[in-house]
């Protein structure tokens, strides 16, 4: 058994990379155990073998140690004798640093827009994992890419960008990541998780009409947003052209309710009235400020529409 104060030091030698080594250990125990030096399996308080925990040795390779004589005592006091060459092999040091996902937003996913999803990891990653698109799916949705937009040994940010008008419903979804490996190559467990997502079908005019002479009513294939079509500050989302070239008059845009509506209305301002010779050719196009969208954000996948 371990009796007494004892201070040793061992001197292990090994060989890593083909360069000899050595390390300087200390071996401790005092009153039969120690930070360093305990009984193996004891039975009250005795054993027939010591475990000694040499930390200093810190690389995976095969170490030559020698053990002094006095290193344990027996039951009558005898010490122990001296033993060299002793030989220890250190394995590797367990891997644990397996990417997670955080916390952030519950669950590390997060939806930024109808199109973004971010994805949270608690530490830095790997670049060509993370930012393979097919180590990410959410049920209804194609991803398109995914990006690294942080990357750092607090953790690292991966942006999904999905494809356009490929998610057809909002709701609860599946989201699942795997594949995604640490910086030095390990894979990370597969997490499947679920987040409220939203649609990102655009909307689109199914119609352009005359409904009056100084009026065109846009009927879209969704509701749009109010507000997206008469804003606080006007913005023009349209434009009104006869042939090539675009009418001069001035026209306001709005919903054909003081609501939410799937129906925009262009009305000619000042009392003008379109001219029979203008309707043969006359069209409506989407102006650079377009910014028409549905309750889910999603801006209309509009350019020009004949007015019938």
């Amino acid at each position: 058994m371990v009796t007494g104060f004892l201070i040793y030091s061992a001197d292990p030698n090994y060989v890593k990379d083909f360069v000899s080594k050595s390390v300087d250990v200390t071996l401790v125990a005092t009153g039969g155990s120690s930070d360093n030096i305990t009984l193996y399996k004891q039975v009250s308080d005795k054993s027939a073998s010591v475990k000694v925990a040499l930390t200093d040795l810190t690389d995976a390779a095969t170490y030559t140690v020698d053990l002094p004589a006095g290193l344990v005592n027996d039951l009558n006091g005898n010490a122990s004798e001296e033993k060299t060459g002793v030989s220890v092999t250190r394995g590797s040091d367990a891997v644990s640093d397996k990417p997670e996902l955080t916390t952030a937003d519950t669950n590390g996913i997060k939806q930024i827009d109808s199109n973004t999803v971010e994805v949270y990891f608690k530490s830095k990653v790997d670049g060509a994992s993370a930012t393979n698109k097919a180590n990410y799916s959410i049920e209804g949705s194609t991803i398109e890419k995914a990006e690294l937009t942080a990357n750092a040994v607090g953790g690292a940010t991966v942006k999904l960008t999905l494809a356009k008008d490929s998610s057809t419903f909002t709701g609860v979804k599946t989201v699942t990541v795997s594949g995604v490996k640490s910086e030095t190559g390990v894979t990370m467990d597969p997490v499947t998780t679920t987040e409220n997502l939203l649609e990102n079908v655009r909307p689109t005019v199914i119609s352009a009409t005359l409904t009056d002479s100084d009026t065109i009513t846009l009927t879209f294939s969704e509701v749009v947003k109010a507000d997206s079509v008469k804003e606080g500050t006007a913005v023009a989302d349209f434009e009104i052209y006869v042939g090539n070239v675009k009418y001069a008059t001035a026209f306001t845009e709005d919903t054909d309710t003081t609501a939410d509506s799937n129906k925009v209305v262009l009305t000619l301002t000042g009392g003008a009235t379109f001219q029979p010779s203008d309707l043969a050719n006359l069209t409506v196009k989407a102006a650079s400020g377009f910014d028409v969208k549905d309750d889910a954000g999603n801006v209309a996948n509009f350019k020009s529409v004949t007015v019938e």
